[in-house]
């Protein structure tokens, strides 16, 4: 599984798009958000994790320092790959 988060413009406004990916590119989750936050982040996992069903063993992240504490809360421990 792998989360990101990247800017998206829409009506000449800026936004983070949050994108949750399993292991062959199939999207599991989404979100937009005006903000960058933790809690968005723990939101989109959240329904990551309700869509797959199960717990991954492998995370994949950027080194946004948010994603551990938010991948903990959701999924417990998990091997992070940063």
């Amino acid at each position: 599984m792998a989360a990101d988060e990247m800017w998206l413009k829409a009506k000449k406004r800026w936004f983070y798009l949050y994108v949750v990916i399993d292991s062959n590119n199939n999207l599991l989750a989404l979100r937009i958000s005006e903000n960058r936050s933790r809690q968005v982040a723990i939101a989109v996992l959240k329904k990551a994790r309700w869509i797959v069903g199960f717990i991954p063993s492998i995370i994949v992240t950027d080194e946004w320092n948010a994603y551990p504490r938010s991948i903990s809360k959701v999924f417990g421990r998990v091997r992070l790959n940063m």
